[in-house]
């Protein structure tokens, strides 16, 4: 009747492990995936300030009165907007978690740089 008990304990003990070893690989491969679906988000929005800055200093070139302004880039139409007019007409296009929501809001400096910034509406 012991011999029993003692390997009725013992299967119980390995089903725990072996169950608590299941939940661990599904903890790790659930925030594998959760990375790699997230990395991409985040080279999209990379790319989007590339080509904002790329575009407003296109503009900034091609007229000077952009001097110490603050514009919104429109990704849609490819143009800056008034921050005041943009939160009417501009749809969020932020795609990774932290950016998720907000559209960038590009300042044309005095010394002719250019710096962008994720802002919410």
């Amino acid at each position: 009747m012991d011999k029993i008990r003692n390997s009725k304990g013992i299967a119980r003990a390995v089903a725990i492990l072996a169950l608590i070893a299941a939940v661990l690989v599904a903890i790790i491969v659930y925030r594998i995936v959760r990375i790699n679906t997230e990395k991409p988000l985040v080279e999209m929005d990379e790319t989007i300030v590339i080509s904002a800055e790329r575009e407003a200093l296109v503009n900034y070139l091609q007229d000077d009165s952009l001097t110490g302004t603050v514009a919104v880039f429109d990704i849609e139409s490819k143009k800056f907007i008034e921050p005041a007019t943009a939160k009417q007409t501009v749809k969020p296009y932020g795609n990774s978690k932290e950016h998720k929501g907000k559209y960038l809001l590009i300042t044309f400096g005095e010394d002719h740089s250019i710096s962008s910034k994720w802002v919410a509406p």
